[in-house]
């Protein structure tokens, strides 16, 4: 990794990285990086394994595979065959590999604080039949930045998430408060399509590997890892609520499967032109991007010490 971890070369994305810039497009297909930050990033960071009502459950993220069991005092976990460390926030067991890293709830204060006002709640929900895990043909990083604005949302979820949530720039709310980035929205006027919504819609993505969402029906968790340098999965699970209308989930399932459909196929056209060489860097829109901003400062304060 000599090109790139030169004192010069770190400064020089370090400097891209405030003027508004993006990664270096070689940051998401060389195998350097993908191993970096597999040891980086992935071994030392907390990650959603499963709800509390499913332990014992084993769950693989990429290289690392995580089984949790039942002990006296709580879930207890190991990785890889090894002691891991394991905490259970709202009915949601999360892990790392790092069994002495900093508690869950000393890593993300801020979805603490959002929570308080915006709440997750599984209480008295009934979880839904399993869903196939997605592979996704794009570095996970990419998955993540799609996931982190909403700018693409009136064009390539026109028919599908647009139809019930307001998408509309100064109504549709970002929150990014260190590894904890929020998104908040009401539901359109006219979302009969999917069914009437009536409720905020409330997302969290917990760097760098959960997803949290919550809508009228749904409670849901989900993880995305790397599997390769330019691919990924997503899965997870999802919880009917207790209040949801009896008419509706059905609606809010096809609404939910477009979308997903629609990110994977849009991301899957974004990975090859990582590899032309013409852009070196991407240029983010500060006033619809800033989430994807401040989630390439996590990453890279997160590998910034490996660097050198």
């Amino acid at each position: 990794m000599s090109d790139m971890s030169s004192i010069a070369a770190i400064a020089d994305i370090d400097a891209r990285l405030s003027a508004g810039y993006t990664f270096p497009a070689r940051w998401y297909w060389d195998p350097r990086i993908h191993r970096l930050e597999l040891d980086a990033i992935w071994a030392s960071w907390w990650h959603y394994a499963c709800g509390t009502d499913m332990v014992p459950f084993v769950r693989r993220n990429g290289e690392f595979v995580f089984e949790v069991t039942a002990g006296e005092s709580g879930p207890v976990a190991t990785c890889n065959g090894q002691p891991a460390a394991a905490e259970v926030w709202q009915g949601l067991v999360f892990v790392n590999a790092d069994a002495s890293a900093r508690s869950f709830r000393e890593t993300y204060p801020a979805l603490i604080r959002l929570t308080a006002d915006h709440p997750y709640d599984r209480e008295g929900c009934e979880r839904t039949p399993d869903s196939p895990a997605v592979p996704i043909a794009a570095n996970w990083k990419i998955w993540v930045e799609n996931s982190s604005e909403c700018y693409h949302c009136p064009t390539i979820h026109q028919h599908s998430f647009s139809d019930i949530y307001d998408v509309a720039h100064g109504v549709y709310r970002y929150i990014d408060d260190g590894p904890v980035l929020c998104q908040l929205t009401e539901p359109t006027p006219g979302s009969e399509r999917f069914g009437q919504a009536k409720q905020e819609y409330r997302y969290w993505y917990l760097f760098p590997s959960t997803f949290l969402q919550i809508d009228d029906y749904y409670v849901s968790a989900s993880l995305v890892y790397p599997t390769g340098p330019e691919s990924c999965v997503s899965t997870g699970e999802s919880w009917l609520r207790p209040d949801a209308p009896a008419e509706g989930a059905a609606a809010f399932d096809e609404m939910w499967s477009m979308t997903a459909a629609e990110d994977v196929a849009a991301v899957a056209i974004q990975q090859p032109s990582m590899r032309c060489g013409l852009v070196p860097h991407g240029r983010l829109m500060p006033s619809s991007e800033s989430a994807i901003a401040h989630f390439h400062r996590l990453c890279f304060e997160a590998l910034r010490p490996h660097l050198a």
